[in-house]
């Protein structure tokens, strides 16, 4: 096993705060990202596939369940072209053809190294273990990502102490495929006013990494506003805790960057 086994193997995310605490996106087991509503789980998210893509040895499965498909092309597209070009709207707005979006979005997804996958309505949501199978066994991707987790639980429509139950099933059913494969599946929560995971603490205890999400959303000062810091509370496989940096969403741009803006103090008060 020590000769043939690599543990924790990871592919650095290009984040320096955070990759200094958890030095990348990491196989082997569960990282779990969670955040209140709101705060931009989704993007966030965007910001680690689009960064792992850059790496060509990579390739990755996503399960975005709150948009389209067209959606995620989309926002992948406004990364590689550094414009807006989410809608319709928005790249007629930009003045980018509907030719040059789709060209940006299969340089962005880099063909074949991006799975795009969906859970249909009447699927169950154990369903979703095959799904991961698939896509690492017959597709090769090293990294599942899936936004999120309690989406899955709405689909087993057997009430909350239903929800529980599917979702620790998932958990602990994940978390062993992972290990079993030498995958990296990354699990993206919501959580509750009081910051617990709705239906989903199971997922916290099978992970082997956390990050929490944090954004003031009721600030006046318009950078803050758009910056969401990165807190590591649970890391196992190197010990490291606390806060990792941040990231700055751009109005103009719709991208995430690492790098952000001096805050405007005076704004704030």
């Amino acid at each position: 096993a020590i000769l043939n086994e690599n543990p924790y193997e990871y592919i650095p995310t290009g984040h320096a705060a955070l990759d200094e605490k958890i030095r990348g996106m990491v196989k082997g087991g569960l990282t779990f990202i969670k955040a209140p509503r709101g705060t931009g789980k989704t993007e966030v998210v965007r910001y680690f596939e689009t960064g792992l893509l850059k790496n060509d040895d990579t390739r990755v499965a996503l399960l975005h369940m709150e948009e389209m498909k067209s959606m995620t092309y989309r926002a992948m597209a406004t990364y590689a072209l550094g414009i807006n070009v989410r809608t319709k709207d928005d790249a007629r707005e930009n003045n980018i053809s509907e030719k040059d979006v789709l060209i940006a979005a299969k340089e962005a997804t880099q063909g074949e190294r991006t799975i795009v996958f969906e859970m249909m309505s009447h699927d169950d949501p154990l369903k979703l273990l095959d799904y991961v199978r698939l896509a690492a066994t017959v597709y090769g991707a090293g990294y599942i990502f899936i936004d999120h987790v309690q989406r899955l639980a709405y689909l087993s429509n057997s009430g909350v102490d239903g929800a529980t139950s599917t979702l620790t099933t998932i958990g602990s059913r994940m978390a062993q495929l992972a290990k079993e494969l030498n995958i990296g599946v990354v699990f993206i929560s919501q959580v509750n006013d009081d910051g617990r995971t709705k239906y989903a603490a199971s997922l916290e205890e099978e992970a082997i990494i956390c990050i929490k999400l944090e954004r003031d959303v009721e600030t006046y000062d318009e950078v803050l506003q758009n910056t969401t810091d990165f807190i590591v509370d649970k890391n196992r496989p190197f010990a490291k805790l606390g806060k990792a940096g941040s990231v700055y969403y751009d109005p103009d741009t719709t991208i995430l960057t690492q790098e952000v803006p001096t805050i405007r103090s005076d704004m704030a008060a």
